[in-house]
Formats: structure tokens, sequence, C-alpha cells
């Protein structure tokens, strides 16, 4: 059992729920479910506190809230979002995994995409995943963000490749 908060923050059942309410803001965006190959990027970055603690309402997109970055001289944490792709696929295999075998989320309609279940969250208990701040609501937020613009536009924006 996980003890430490960092290990506990890191576990896949966390992910899961993450790439859950991602889903569910994106999918309550635009009406539809997102592209698999973003759960990269956004499951990174609501995993991580360099990038997940500046998402805020106030940015309204997500070409404001990088653009935050290069505003405040930290254009370094945006450089490093690729590398911390890399470095935590095994985490965002398993959270993807974990996502789809708690069936948190569908693939099997329309492959190739997160197709989020409808649940109420204080039935199952996924409301108590809350630390600092409501982490599903973060994760919604990045959802719509996401849903705003095309998957190739979220690379470009973003500056990473996701294949």
């Amino acid at each position: 059992m996980a003890t430490d908060i960092n290990e506990l923050w890191n576990s896949p059942l966390v992910g899961a729920y993450l790439l859950w309410r991602f889903a569910l803001g994106y999918k309550g965006y635009c009406g539809r479910p997102p592209n698999i190959a973003l759960a990269f990027p956004a499951l990174t970055i609501l995993s991580l506190p360099k990038y997940s603690d500046s998402i805020k309402e106030s940015f309204q997109t997500l070409e404001r809230w990088v653009s935050h970055f290069i505003e405040t001289d930290h254009r370094n944490v945006m450089s490093d979002l690729g590398n911390d792709i890399r470095e935590r696929r095994e985490f965002l295999l398993s959270s993807i995994d974990m996502a789809f075998t708690s069936e948190l989320v569908d693939g099997w309609r329309c492959p190739g995409v997160l197709d989020p279940a409808t649940i109420d969250e204080k039935k199952t208990g996924a409301h108590a995943i809350r630390f600092r701040k409501d982490f599903g609501v973060v994760a919604g937020r990045l959802g719509r963000w996401f849903a705003m613009v095309s998957p190739r536009d979220v690379t470009r924006i973003l500056e990473v490749k996701i294949v």
C-alpha cells in the first residue's frame, strides 16, 4: 500500500481517475471523446505539479496557459514536457490500462478514443481522490482546453510529438 503522497499520486489508479475526468471535460466541451494519443501529454501535465499547479480557469485556453510559462521566464518547464512524457511512459500506460479495465473509459465502440463512462462519483468513491485542490476539476479544465483545438494544434502548442 502506498503510504508516501508521491507514491499515491503516481499510482495508476489516480492516473485513471485523472484520465476519466480529462475525457469528461473534453467530451463535455465538444461532444466527442478525445483521441487516446492525447492521454500522454494530458496525464503528464496533470500528474506533475510543475504543470498542474498553474492550471487555472483564468487562462481560459491551452495557448494562454502555455504563454504564461513563456511570459514568466519559465520556458524550460514547457520544454521539459516531451522528456517528461518519455520518462513517465510506464505510469502513463499503466494509467490508461487501469482506466480501461476499471471501465472509466471505453474504447470498444470507437477504437482509438477515450470515451468516458457516465458514473456518479459519490456512489463510486471517486470523489475521495482530492489532495491540495480538486484535481478532477483541473483535469476537466485541461480536457476542455484540449477540446478547443485539434489534436495537431495541441502538439503544436505544447511543442511535443504524440504518435
